[in-house]
């Protein structure tokens, strides 16, 4: 074998193993491993490095088939990275989780896209009771939030059924959190500038410790709209993006490891002489599940 088709093999094999650690290694079917969580966090913490490892070899190869010194067959090799790129950036599904920065709050009266049996989830935050619907935290499970001269964020694990509030400081951008993986159902984010997962059934680290730049923690409430707004008749609501309404929802339980408390998403399939049609799922049918809160978060 030719040296100059050793080093062809060899650049398309770095660049491939590259690409499908990229790809894959972030997915939570990881979290089901003894060191499942170590890689999730090893892979994102290395990504923009992989993504050059990736891309280098296949632009050296494109080169030599420029220059001639190959034919250009030799550009099919590089469809498997093209792919594992798309995966990546385009269609996992675990990317569409998104990071909310300052929805804007809509005071009760302006509160028509909710329903009573809308779930949500309440806290008090300068004095103000602020409430965000579950149906935005489906799929946008980081909400960062100003209130007056306070400043929280809002973690919620849809499969653990778990919400968590924390201040933080103004220095605190949305743009520094990045939603990372479910593994074991538990939503993992990394805080970027301070180079620190976050667990957020936990509201800890990965190593157990309280997180750089989470103060302290606020009360939250998980109930029906209707509920709250009886308790709280002067309480603000957040109104996320409608266009997440429209989405299916990201993950599966099937996606995730580990036992899961409950499914907003699937239809219930009758059974066999059940005599009941199939059901749908409620607009915001993501009303929390009594005494289940983390038990089906394994980090």
């Amino acid at each position: 074998m030719v040296l100059g088709v050793r080093i062809c093999i060899f650049l398309l094999l770095i660049a491939t193993v590259a690409a499908a650690v990229m790809a894959y290694g972030t997915d939570p079917l990881w979290g089901q491993y003894a060191q499942g969580l170590k890689i999730i966090c090893e892979v994102q913490r290395w990504m923009v490095g992989l993504v050059a490892l990736a891309l280098l070899p296949c632009l050296g190869l494109i080169g030599m088939v420029i220059a001639g010194r190959r034919r250009a067959w030799w550009l099919l090799g590089l469809a498997p990275v093209l792919v594992m790129f798309v995966h990546r950036f385009a269609t996992d599904p675990s990317r569409r989780f998104m990071v909310a920065d300052n929805p804007p709050l809509r005071d009760v009266d302006a509160a028509g896209f909710l329903a009573d049996d809308d779930a949500v989830v309440g806290l008090r935050i300068a004095e103000t009771d602020v409430a965000f619907p579950m149906s935005g935290l489906m799929h946008t499970p980081v909400a960062v939030r100003s209130v007056h001269d306070a400043r929280c964020v809002v973690l919620f694990s849809p499969y653990a059924n778990r919400a968590l509030a924390f201040n933080v400081p103004y220095g605190l951008s949305a743009r520094d959190l990045q939603v990372v993986s479910m593994p074991a159902n538990a939503l993992l984010v990394y805080d970027q500038r301070a180079a620190q997962f976050i667990n957020g059934v936990t509201g800890k680290t990965v190593q157990g410790e309280k997180p750089a730049r989470f103060l302290t923690a606020i009360e939250t409430q998980k109930t029906s709209w209707k509920h709250w707004r009886e308790e709280h008749p002067q309480t603000q609501v957040v109104e996320f993006d409608r266009r997440v309404e429209g989405l299916s929802f990201p993950l599966g339980p099937f996606y995730a490891g580990g036992p899961v408390c409950h499914d907003a998403t699937r239809r219930r399939r009758p059974r066999a002489g059940d005599g009941r049609a199939d059901q749908s799922p409620r607009r915001h049918g993501a009303a929390g599940v009594p005494g289940c809160d983390g038990a089906g978060a394994g980090l």
